[in-house]
């Protein structure tokens, strides 16, 4: 947020996921990218490190993503840090991952009171069906970025699993202390609680 000239006439949605789910998903997304994926970021990426696609293993990707603070992507603690910071400004919302899935009728509708939007409940019904895991499958090719053709498998593999505590199969009782201290030392106990269940922020 800090790299943004926040502007008090525009609204602003953050949009937050359990960094061990974020990670998983990334690995996803970065592993399956295509080889002009990769060749496209290092002909523009000038003075940064060339981006490589490492290890098949989310196990590992994730340990590297934990060490190196976000790496292969941006910088992860600082990212929701600076959101927190603003998080009680009137034009600034704060959406989970964990309550689109547990309530996502209820969450659209609050980001729409959050845009001054009236929706009529048959629209909502139409809205949310759209939104869920099942119909972006379904639908991928419309969904994903480029259509997904920036990924080995196109848009179905883009649009992956949807799914959160992939994680808890491959993680030991210390990396999952270890992950929980980094959270709380790096974003304060209100933020990583947040960060980590979701809710009110």
């Amino acid at each position: 947020a800090d790299a943004l000239n926040i502007s008090p006439t525009a609204k602003y949605i953050h949009v937050g996921r359990d960094g061990r789910d974020t990670a998983w998903s990334l690995h996803n997304h970065h592993y399956n990218a295509t080889d002009a994926y990769f060749a496209r970021y290092n002909t523009g990426a000038g003075h940064l490190p060339p981006l490589t696609r490492g290890t098949a293993d989310p196990q590992q990707f994730y340990h590297d993503w934990l060490a190196r603070d976000g790496h292969p992507m941006w910088p992860f603690w600082d990212h929701h840090r600076t959101w927190w910071a603003i998080r009680d400004r009137p034009n600034v919302k704060f959406v989970h991952y964990n309550d689109l899935t547990s309530d996502l009728p209820g969450a659209i509708r609050s980001i729409a009171t959050f845009l001054s939007m009236d929706i009529p409940q048959d629209q909502l019904d139409l809205i949310t069906s759209h939104c869920t895991f099942a119909y972006m499958k379904a639908n991928a090719a419309r969904m994903a970025p480029r259509g997904g053709a920036s990924w080995q498998g196109g848009a179905q593999t883009f649009i992956n699993k949807g799914r959160n505590g992939r994680w808890r199969e491959r993680l030991t009782p210390a990396d999952i202390a270890a992950y929980e201290a980094k959270a709380l030392a790096e974003l304060g106990p209100d933020c990583a609680r947040w960060l980590e269940q979701g809710g009110p922020a």
